[in-house]
């Protein structure tokens, strides 16, 4: 019997009714996709269309955040903006690089709850759209004294003298890259047709490992020579980030040690019946993406997620992705024979050899499409990305589980 064959169908049995299909059903389909009669998408909807799947009980409103409601910070109120520059000018010498700062400028509207969820688990600096501004001590210290003395209408604590635009790493298959010559700074890999022109380098990659692949192949081969801050891209990165050009072009300046770029997966797609009729605010749900507007950048959209040790969305709000949560991430577990007992994320740290404490929760950005400094990629051994090269082309799902560690690994 044709393996690939097989292969797809329980692929979709799992998928879809999260089991592995009966023999009856193996021989029934397999008939039928050998003779033509029947593909993927056929077989999906068939099964879609049971008694079975249609007992299936998923839960997939939309729930607030439950996460305890703390944060450790030294808890600064002022009036704007130029009050930050002014307190930290005057306290310069008595800042602690370990400590924490939260600036929270009067007559803000935003929940603290969420925010102080980001605060504990998103990185070392946040600027909530210049209302609330969370620094740890080491990133002030980034800058001489002398930088606080003249204030500015906003404060992005990025890259100090960040005044070169970044490089832009493209993961291409077929799209049209013309976009692309309003950028700077480009490198192109292609693993699709030959059959684009571009003045920036075009270097052919064997099509496989999607976009992750793509993003670990120029992490290993440029580890000792990576330029001060990059941008990883898919080559249609419009659909997730609208605002992709002016951010690069634009507020490469404003970027931070890791910067998530997108908002979004996709809102609607008639050609995907359960992405409308299962998540049909988009993914992620628009009523989510509604409380994350603080952090974009000049009115460019960015939403950022804090998901668990099992991948699952906990802030803003708690909501399932009808084809990752339910069907995916069981099937991961099921193929890698992970105990009950340890969670996902646990496994793959140990899988990996990432020699960093298992965080209880991480930052996630839709789409693999973000910007990220040297030192950050560099805190990790190459071993590690080594590692995630084997892991990732051991299985297609495995993309889609690095997708969501980028944030994790660089933050």
């Amino acid at each position: 019997m044709n393996e690939q064959i097989i292969d797809l169908i329980y692929t979709c049995y799992n998928d879809e009714l999260k089991r592995d299909p009966d023999q009856s059903g193996i021989e029934t389909y397999y008939e039928l996709i050998k003779n033509g009669k029947c593909d993927e998408n056929s077989l999906r909807n068939i099964l879609r269309e049971s008694s079975e799947f249609k007992n299936l009980k998923f839960d997939y409103s939309l729930k607030k955040c439950n996460l305890n409601h703390f944060h450790y910070c030294i808890d600064i109120r002022v009036q704007n903006i130029e009050q930050i520059y002014e307190w930290i000018f005057n306290n310069y010498d008595t800042i602690n690089s370990k400590q924490k700062y939260f600036f929270i400028i009067d007559n803000h509207k935003l929940r603290m709850k969420v925010i102080d969820t980001f605060i504990n688990n998103l990185g070392d600096f946040i600027n909530f759209n210049d209302e609330q501004v969370y620094i740890k001590g080491e990133r002030i210290l980034r800058y001489p004294k002398e930088f606080y003395f003249t204030p500015q209408d906003t404060i992005r604590l990025t890259i100090p003298n960040n005044n070169t635009p970044p490089m832009v790493v493209i993961s291409r298959y077929n799209e049209n890259i013309d976009w692309s010559y309003a950028l700077s700074k480009v490198i192109i890999y292609n693993k699709g047709e030959n059959d684009i022109h571009s003045n920036f380098p075009i270097i052919p990659l064997t099509n496989i490992g999607r976009e992750g692949h793509t993003y670990l192949h120029y992490i290993i081969d440029q580890y000792e020579y990576l330029p001060n801050y990059i941008i990883f891209s898919q080559a249609n990165p419009f659909e997730h980030s609208p605002d992709f050009i002016t951010l690069v072009k634009d507020n490469y300046h404003l970027l931070d040690d890791y910067q998530g770029l997108t908002w979004r997966w996709k809102d609607r797609d008639p050609t995907i019946d359960w992405l409308n009729s299962i998540n049909s605010q988009g993914i992620p749900p628009i009523d989510s993406r509604k409380m994350t507007e603080c952090f974009h950048i000049n009115g460019c959209k960015i939403h950022y997620e804090i998901l668990d040790r099992n991948f699952n969305c906990v802030c803003p709000v708690i909501w399932e992705d009808g084809g990752f949560n339910t069907h995916l991430i069981p099937r991961t577990r099921k193929r890698l024979e992970i105990p009950d007992d340890i969670t996902l994320l646990e496994y793959l740290f140990d899988r990996l050899e990432i020699k960093e404490k298992c965080p209880e929760y991480f930052p996630f950005n839709f789409s693999a499409i973000f910007g990220v400094r040297k030192e950050n990629i560099l805190k990790h051994p190459i071993l590690v990305y080594h590692n995630l090269m084997v892991f990732l082309l051991e299985h297609p799902d495995h993309g889609y589980l690095l997708e969501r560690m980028w944030g994790l690994l660089f933050s």
